[in-house]
């Protein structure tokens, strides 16, 4: 279990500003609409207090990562800053609908299966320098750039790690794991629909031009497109370690 700040990240979507967040808490309240812009203030139940002092207990075992942290060094202190915590109101903002589903499907898989930063959004890296990336920011409607160091980049993409065995989508009825076999037959049945083809998995091509945007087909020298043609299978990664060693041990010290 822990506590951290999450640092502003550029993701698939822009920055994610810094917030102190509480793994396995849970604010619950009533929602009040304030007109257009249906900014909804949450306040603390009762019932989240539970929450707070569970945290409390097991203050020996948390692993407090943010800037207030080395100034809560007993239960005491994380009580205090719990409390104080929970008692802050948590603002909300909920979007207009979206017109078409598809648009939401795509925006939500964006950050479930993609990383934090895709690899073509890399555009300079000096060896042992800095690495400089784009992003898109929402408040300008403007592709942007920022530069941080190797270090900062990797601190920042850990935050966006889940935990070992965390389920990032969960289903639930007849689309759960268990039952989606036997009960999904039955409701394309009852609703008269017949069930959606499986669509054929990408190639090494595909994926390698989505991922990084390069083209294994098109000619590094005249640009060409290229036929396949066949393959032919390499050294095993045992005999490519093997050869290395052994040419290393036939240059002179």
């Amino acid at each position: 279990m822990s506590v951290y700040s999450a640092p502003c990240t550029p993701t698939a979507g822009g920055l994610i500003g810094m917030s102190i967040s509480t793994c396995r808490s849970h604010v619950a309240g009533c929602v009040e609409n304030r007109g257009a812009g249906t900014l909804s203030f949450l306040k603390p139940n009762p019932q989240s207090c539970a929450g707070a002092r569970r945290l409390s207990a097991c203050f020996v075992r948390l692993t407090l990562a943010f800037d207030g942290a080395p100034f809560i060094r007993h239960e005491s202190d994380c009580s205090h800053f719990l409390d104080s915590q929970y008692r802050r109101h948590w603002k909300v903002h909920f979007a207009k609908k979206t017109q078409h589903h598809k648009q939401t499907v795509n925006y939500l898989g964006r950050y479930l299966k993609r990383p934090p930063v895709a690899a073509s959004r890399l555009r300079h890296y000096s060896r042992g320098g800095q690495v400089t990336f784009t992003f898109l920011n929402h408040r300008t409607q403007k592709k942007e750039s920022m530069v941080l160091t190797p270090l900062e980049m990797i601190g920042r993409l850990v935050e966006h790690i889940p935990e070992k065995h965390f389920k990032m989508l969960r289903y639930d009825g007849f689309l759960s794991n268990r039952k989606r076999g036997e009960m999904l037959p039955r409701v394309y049945a009852a609703l008269k629909q017949a069930p959606p083809e499986v669509p054929e998995a990408p190639g090494y091509a595909a994926m390698l031009k989505g991922y990084v945007n390069v083209d294994p087909y098109a000619c590094v020298l005249c640009t060409g497109r290229m036929v396949y043609t066949g393959f032919r299978s390499g050294s095993t990664v045992g005999e490519l370690i093997s050869q290395t060693k052994l040419q290393a041990s036939r240059r002179p010290v």
